[in-house]
């Protein structure tokens, strides 16, 4: 019924992108080592937990709490308020404020669920307020919480920390974009290993000093892709109105500016401006994203494009046609899920087909599931580094 009343033969395909928005994450979750690592590294830079300090928080606290939670909803339908988490080396004070921000009483979340859903007439697209307080305090008595959806516990205290410390401003902001990049490099460089991958750079082009993309990765010393990394989160709105980009939703203007930023690149590259005179004639350009701006949607991705299109007129002439390389728009967990299970053939393979702008009629997708092989996760050893209460549990020693 609620469909029907918002859909039109103009935006049906735009519906369908937001039931990816909707469903997608449910199918592979939180319970992994990517989402627990790549968490600690986006937000366990000096200013975040600076801002997480002032509220009594950690994120090593938060991140051991939510799996604590998690674990004691195997076997009970709620949890104690006061879990004792000592032998993870958690005080009773972390645990208390930890578990405060991923609860609240139920006169609260009662009130908060009106105001957010007020207004709204599409109930299954209409925000939940689980999503930030995944636990419910005082339904059985005030020791006793209640947690609807177990997995938005994890959920909430891995990617959803991004909340807690985004409230800390542009230096906050600026340090989960630097980690971000630092993440993606270290990710891509130690999973394939047919290319060399180097870092961001500043150079000169006539009496200005540019900086280039933030990876350049090259083959046989030909630059074969230039991915920019941006680290803004999706909006609700982002996922679930019909016309998001009609909307005057800022990130969607990012992911534009990323895709300007690789033309440039290519053209002054071309212009021999750049450290890469060399470039690949299949070479393509891959703006990663935290969150899937774009999941099923060419309408979206074709409404970035234009954007990105209008930059170069207003703002880089010098760019031509031939310079416009195919992009993809790939999201962090995709590329995750991407190369640490499939060879370096197919990864580049599969990137150069997410550059598709169009459906191509008839085109059959190929079988992952062939040419899957299994890669260790590279990062495990350093997930106690960042989340020292991993190694008190997967050693069994003392904190």
């Amino acid at each position: 019924m609620e469909d029907g009343l918002e859909l039109t033969p103009e935006n049906i395909l735009r519906a369908v992108d937001r039931i990816t928005h909707q469903q997608f994450h449910w199918q592979h979750g939180d319970l992994n080592l990517s989402s627990f690592y790549r968490s600690a590294r986006l937000y366990g830079g000096d200013h975040a937990a600076a801002h997480l300090r002032d509220r009594g928080l950690s994120l090593n606290a938060l991140s051991a709490t939510g799996m604590a939670v998690w674990g004691a909803l195997e076997r009970s339908p709620y949890v104690d308020f006061t879990l004792d988490l000592s032998p993870l080396g958690i005080s009773r004070q972390q645990q208390e404020n930890a578990m405060a921000a991923i609860c609240a009483p139920l006169s609260s979340m009662r009130s908060q669920a009106r105001s957010l859903r007020a207004g709204r007439r599409h109930p299954a697209y209409a925000p939940s307020v689980l999503r930030a307080k995944p636990g419910i305090r005082g339904m059985l008595d005030g020791s006793k919480v209640l947690v609807p959806l177990p997995e938005l516990v994890l959920a909430r205290t891995t990617a959803g920390v991004y909340y807690d410390v985004i409230g800390g401003g542009a230096e906050v902001r600026n340090e989960i974009g630097a980690r971000f990049e630092t993440y993606a490099s270290d990710l891509l460089s130690s999973t394939i290993q047919s290319l060399t991958f180097s870092g961001e750079y500043r150079y000169r082009r006539r009496k200005n000093h540019i900086d280039s993309p933030d990876l350049l990765a090259r083959h046989g010393g030909s630059l074969v892709c230039v991915v920019e990394c941006k680290a803004t989160k999706m909006s609700f709105d982002s996922k679930f109105t019909l016309n998001p980009l009609d909307d005057g939703n800022r990130g969607f203007d990012e992911i534009a500016k990323g895709v300007f930023q690789i033309w440039r690149y290519f053209a002054h590259s071309r212009e021999g401006d750049t450290a890469d005179t060399a470039i690949d004639d299949n070479a393509i350009g891959v703006v990663l994203t935290l969150d899937s701006w774009v999941q099923v949607s060419f309408t979206t991705k074709e409404k970035i494009l234009s954007r990105a299109r209008q930059m170069v007129l207003e703002r880089a002439p010098e760019i031509a046609e031939s310079d416009m390389k195919p992009i993809a728009i790939y999201s962090v967990e995709n590329l995750e899920n991407l190369v640490l299970n499939q060879p370096d053939e197919i990864i580049l393979d599969q990137l150069r087909r997410a550059c598709r702008d169009k459906p191509i009629p008839d085109e059959a997708e190929p079988d992952l599931t062939l040419t899957a092989i299994e890669k260790p996760y590279p990062f495990k050893d350093k997930l106690g580094l960042v989340l020292p209460w991993w190694d008190i549990l997967s050693q069994g020693r003392e904190p």
